[in-house]
Parts: structure tokens; C-alpha cells; sequence
């Protein structure tokens, strides 16, 4: 299993799942080898490998339109989440792993259309995250869009997906989701990283758990060096 960076025009950022037993990966694009036999543009993954720092195209060949019309906005668990650009409806693909076998059948989960809380957007995400593998059926799927929304829904439901829309409060409007293992419960850190707010599908709907965070014996930094930690922790 691994964790998938974000592609050449993407922000770059690690899943929000990963552990030391993860491959990070950076999908540069494709490598445009031909036509298949449906008639569709397809071409070998070209990615890169930063425990190695090199670039490598893979013998897997995906779909030049999973590359260039579907914006990847996010991975988890090996999947990624990839948002069409022409119809904003999003999927989860196993088609960008470069491990997989190349003799396994792609795997695709389409998910239902988001619908959108007034006052709110739904075509920039931040990020996303989820609790498990998408076709384990209990796994939660968290879209965190810029500025007030959060979405969550369950994969592997089928049909019956949907997803449960959440307004967050202003301090959580340019933060990132991720799932916390321990709590089972998707989180957040507020502006300022003084607290972080805590949601689920259950009691935790509407009502998130507040924790503030108190930290200790923290070190003697000039401005410059603050504002230098500040910079990279919006990168990561």
C-alpha cells in the first residue's frame, strides 16, 4: 500500500494515512503511448520516487483522460481521489498506484454528486482523507472544501452513498481534514493551531468535540524562525 503526492499542477502534500510502512509517490502525468482497443488516448504512468530522487515511467498504462480532464485532489490508502473537471463529480482510482499489478483490472468507485450548503462551495477542495480502504464497509470518506464545508459519506454503500454535509465554523475555513485512528473521528486544527475540532457520522455531526492544545516549554525562536516554522507547516 502506498501514498500518492499530488500531480505538476496540484499542491503537493502527503496523505493524510501515511506511515512508515507507506511508499510516498509524486504523479507527474503520463507518457502518451498510443490508442487501445476502446479507442481511448492512453499512456504509461510517469512518476516520481523521492526516497530514490528519480523520475520513472511505469510499464502501467492508464487513460490519458484520468491524467489531463480529472483533477487529482487527494489520496489515501493507495486510492486517489480524482475530480472531473467537466461534470465536478468524483471518483476514487486505483489506476495511478504504480505498485499495483499490471495485469490487475483497474478499480473505480464513483461516488454521488456533492450538493452544496448555501453560502458554500463545492469545486475547490483542500484535501481529502478517509478512515480505512474505500472497499472495506466501514470506511468514511472526509471532503474538506475551501471555506465552510465538509463532506462525508461511505464508499462502499453503493446506491445508497450520499454524503453527509457539514458547515464548519470560520476558524476551520482553510484548514485541512484528517482521520485520527484513535478518536476514530476526522479532524482538524483551527487558524492559529490554538485548538482542533473533531467530527463523525454519529453524535459528532454538527456538534464537534473542541480540544484545545496547550503547549509546553516551547522554544526561543526569533520572528524570522517563526515565521519560516509557519511557512512550512502550510506547506505540509
Amino acid at each position: 500500500m502506498i501514498d500518492i503526492w499530488q500531480g505538476r499542477n496540484q499542491s503537493r502534500r502527503f496523505s493524510s494515512s501515511l506511515s512508515q510502512n507507506h511508499q510516498p509517490y509524486l504523479i507527474l502525468g503520463g507518457d502518451y503511448s498510443g490508442v487501445n482497443f476502446k479507442g481511448d488516448n492512453v499512456g504509461n504512468l510517469e512518476y516520481y520516487d523521492p526516497c530514490k530522487g528519480d523520475v520513472k515511467i511505469s510499464e502501467k498504462i492508464v487513460p490519458m483522460e484520468l491524467l489531463e480532464l480529472m483533477g487529482r485532489i487527494g489520496s489515501s490508502h493507495g486510492w486517489v481521489a480524482s475530480l472531473n473537471t467537466r461534470d465536478a463529480t468524483m471518483s476514487l482510482v486505483d489506476d495511478l498506484n504504480p505498485t499495483t499489478s499490471l495485469d490487475s483490472d483497474p478499480k473505480r468507485i464513483s461516488l454521488p454528486p456533492f450538493a452544496t450548503l448555501p453560502y458554500c462551495q463545492t469545486q475547490l477542495v483542500t484535501n481529502v482523507a478517509m478512515s480505512a480502504s474505500p472497499e472495506q464497509e466501514d470506511c468514511v470518506l472526509a471532503v474538506k472544501f475551501l471555506r465552510p464545508q465538509l463532506s462525508l459519506c461511505r464508499p462502499c454503500s453503493g446506491s445508497n452513498s450520499k454524503w453527509v454535509n457539514i458547515r464548519t465554523p470560520s476558524s476551520f475555513f482553510n484548514s485541512q481534514v484528517m482521520y485520527s485512528r484513535r478518536n476514530q473521528m476526522f479532524c482538524m486544527p483551527a487558524s492559529g493551531g490554538h485548538y482542533t475540532g473533531s467530527w463523525d457520522l454519529h453524535t459528532h455531526r454538527h456538534n464537534p468535540i473542541l480540544n484545545q492544545l496547550r503547549l509546553q516549554d516551547l522554544p526561543k525562536l526569533v520572528h524570522s524562525e517563526w515565521e519560516l516554522l509557519n511557512c512550512r507547516l502550510e506547506v505540509v
